[in-house]
């Protein structure tokens, strides 16, 4: 099984102002074997990259595996929002959209982000939960 990098973790791994402790958690988590990408959190993280950290952070990305997109993303994405809004949880679009690519190339998700442990918990989304330290 794969790991791909939520949107979250690059983040963290390339903010100059990350902790030690937590520069540590994403380097384990994006330096991994098994790592993967996908064009939504390609998308969300490069948004935000400031441009001094661009090219290195297109370097190092450049070199993971880019899961394909599949063509019904976006009308598998709509029954997943449902599913955690009728549980009271209301999931970022791009995570959904995230969510289903892993689901169609049975990956993890490694991620910060609390709300894939709702879409874990009501649409089966495999997720590596990692717990900044404190």
């Amino acid at each position: 099984m794969g790991a791909l990098i939520d949107t979250s973790v690059w983040i963290d791994a390339f903010h100059p102002k990350s902790s030690a402790s937590v520069k540590g958690l994403t380097a384990a988590a994006i330096e991994r074997v098994d790592a993967v990408l996908c064009e939504p959190v390609y998308l969300e993280f490069f948004r935000g990259v400031p441009d001094s950290e661009t090219k290195r952070a297109q370097a190092f990305l450049s070199t993971l595996p880019m899961l394909s997109t599949p063509p019904s993303l976006w009308r598998d994405a709509l029954p997943l929002l449902r599913t955690c809004a009728k549980h009271g949880s209301f999931i970022n679009t791009l995570d959904a959209l995230i969510t289903v690519i892993a689901l169609k190339h049975d990956v993890s998700v490694v991620t910060f982000d609390r709300d894939f442990l709702s879409l874990q918990e009501h649409c089966g989304v495999s997720v590596e939960f990692l717990q900044r330290p404190s």
